[in-house]
């Protein structure tokens, strides 16, 4: 448990929200993305690519921000380069040479900023909000501010919105400033919200970048388990499973002849001793809180978008017969077995995503989750296809 006391944050200078103190109104480009935002004295231009991720950011007092890659981004000169570790960012090194400064971030629940540190653990800036993500405590020591902060959301300091890709959102509202492209569903009241947020529940749920893949690993509830009590005999009933919440369930397509619907699941399940694939299964979607291990965001291959991320895994998910022998410890190597934690891997490697950006999602504790980490052969384009045994 990381403790924190305030009395160590020299220089301590408190930070508000120009959303709070200036109206403002927008103006959108023909692709319904927030091209300026102006109030009385300023205004603020927004430069984007074809996949709505932004490449540039100027001002009326000439401040000018480049968006290169997620990796790297300039601020008036000034270049800043964001480590991460999977998906996950845990330090920004800012300008270089001797001027170069290192911040490491240590996020909350929410993979969010929380607690930013220097090389030596002081304490740089310590964030906290409130359910919907305006800010509810922010203490930074003098010349530092780390602007990526809900739910590790840019929040542009020259609007107090933050920036969600698809959508810019204002989290004194706790809502988005623009409509949902999606129509709804009838049958789901909460998606006929054009400019809700993750369901109107934040606490639980994030939102990173208006379609998101994640990868679930779900607690199976055998009283074996619960009997024990024992760490290593919990992790090896894990499964996994993907959640998916396409901004445009069109892109995703129907499954099971159902209408579209805000959040599908993909997994794979032990029917009759057979691994069979399956979608929207509701022991996954409705999964309660206390069986959920641990939920991290898919980010895309480069130069892929979140939509054709999507559809790629779903032609992962059809390329799987349903012919393998459900096997609880995971794929043998040219054995016609395997189970739901191989399935979940070949979702993702089929979709491209890589080994190691599999591995390195939770690097530790993977050898005890039997299975993951080794896709079925007929599901990765990346593995050659491995003839199954001859049942004669």
């Amino acid at each position: 448990m990381l403790i924190l006391s305030l009395q160590f944050l020299a220089g301590v200078t408190p930070r508000t929200s120009a959303q709070s103190l200036t109206d403002w109104s927008y103006s959108w480009d023909w692709h319904e993305r927030l091209g300026t935002a102006t109030s009385d004295t300023y205004s603020v231009s927004f430069d984007y690519a074809a996949d709505t991720r932004r490449l540039r950011k100027t001002d009326s007092a000439s401040n000018d921000v480049l968006y290169p890659s997620k990796f790297y981004e300039v601020e008036n000169t000034i270049p800043r380069q964001f480590i991460y570790a999977g998906n996950r960012k845990i330090a920004t090194i800012t300008d270089t040479g001797i001027n170069a400064t290192i911040a490491y971030h240590h996020e909350d629940h929410l993979t969010g900023a929380s607690v930013d540190t220097d090389s030596t653990g002081a304490v740089l800036q310590e964030t906290d909000y409130h359910p919907y993500g305006s800010t509810r405590t922010e203490l930074s020591a003098t010349g530092y501010a780390n602007d990526y902060q809900f739910t590790g959301q840019e929040n542009d300091k020259e609007t107090g919105l933050y920036y969600y890709y698809a959508r810019y959102y204002d989290s004194i509202l706790g809502r988005f400033i623009s409509q949902d492209p999606w129509q709804g569903d009838i049958q789901d009241p909460q998606s006929l919200n054009k400019y809700s947020y993750v369901k109107n529940n934040p606490v639980k749920y994030v939102d990173p970048t208006g379609e998101t893949v994640e990868l679930v690993a779900k607690q199976i509830n055998y009283n074996a388990f619960t009997k024990l009590h024992h760490r290593v005999a919990a992790y090896l009933s894990t499964h996994f499973f993907l959640q998916i919440t396409p901004d445009n369930p069109a892109d995703f397509g129907y499954m099971n002849d159902e209408k579209f619907q805000t959040t599908y699941t993909l997994g794979a399940y032990d029917v009759g001793g057979t691994l069979e694939a399956h979608n929207n299964v509701k022991s996954d979607k409705d999964a309660p809180e206390n069986l959920i291990r641990n939920t991290w965001s898919i980010t895309p291959p480069k130069n892929v978008s979140d939509t054709e991320l999507i559809k790629s895994i779903w032609n992962s998910y059809d390329s799987y017969g349903n012919d393998r022998v459900y096997n609880k410890f995971g794929y043998d190597k040219g054995a016609d077995n395997g189970n739901s934690n191989n399935f979940a891997t070949g979702l993702l490697e089929g979709a491209g995503v890589s080994s190691d950006t599999i591995y390195n999602i939770n690097p530790s504790g993977f050898e005890l989750h039997p299975g993951f980490g080794t896709s079925l052969p007929e599901m990765s384009p990346n593995k050659e296809k491995e003839s199954k045994p001859n049942s004669e």
